[in-house]
């Protein structure tokens, strides 16, 4: 049944619509009214690490601001389950998307010289029938 869950999340939040308002939700108006969700791009999930460690995000939108090309990065994760760990998890996914732009060598980086890591919003969506218990941060 998670799986089924999963997959009819994914398709929910495919829509930049839908991932507008998942925004808007989480962040205040002044600052959601600079996002230019007309400029959303779904991203790749799959990563891999130097180490040829293979990782699978649920879903991972970038969004661009108005007028700029800064952008916010926003992984989505769906969870049916709950996991002690989700927010480890969810570090992990940030880290190496971070990893992705900053790259180890200047070869790869995908960042200009002097240019900061966008800003990241990272969302997990719990939908298991028992109410959540974990811990909702690092700490």
């Amino acid at each position: 049944m998670s799986r089924r869950h999963d997959q009819s999340y994914k398709l929910l939040f495919s829509l930049s619509l839908a991932v507008e308002h998942l925004i808007r939700g989480f962040i205040s108006e002044r600052l959601a009214d600079e996002l230019d969700f007309g400029r959303t791009e779904n991203l790749a999930t799959e990563r891999t690490t130097p180490g040829l460690i293979r990782s699978q995000a649920d879903l991972l939108w970038k969004v661009h601001f108005k007028g700029s090309s800064r952008y916010l990065i926003l992984p989505i994760e769906f969870q049916s389950e709950d996991d002690r760990y989700m927010s480890v998890r969810m570090l992990y996914y940030v880290a190496i998307a971070c990893h992705g732009l900053a790259g180890l060598d200047a070869r790869r980086r995908k960042l200009a010289p002097g240019e900061m890591l966008p800003p990241i919003l990272a969302i997990t969506i719990y939908n298991g029938r028992k109410r959540w218990r974990r811990p909702m941060c690092l700490t």
